[in-house]
């Protein structure tokens, strides 16, 4: 399992962004409990959208190094 980075609370008809989340939650997960996000980048004024972008990548990149998938038991 890997981290990705996810928008949230996209604002389609402005084409903005309110946040970015990394997470680990896998993508065919649904169901409780909610997962909880390992990080989370709010825009704001102070933080434009490019820059909080940026962080999540950034954060998201540092914790998929050194991930090792293991490979199912038996194989």
């Amino acid at each position: 399992m890997t981290f990705r980075v996810l928008t949230s609370a996209w604002d389609r008809a402005a084409g903005t962004v309110d946040s970015y989340v990394v997470t680990d939650v896998p993508k065919n997960y649904i169901g409780e409990p909610r997962w909880p996000p390992a990080a989370e980048f709010k825009v704001s004024v102070r933080y434009d959208d490019e820059t909080q972008q940026r962080r999540a990548l950034e954060y998201c990149d540092y914790l998929n190094k050194g991930i090792v998938i293991q490979p199912p038991i038996g194989t």
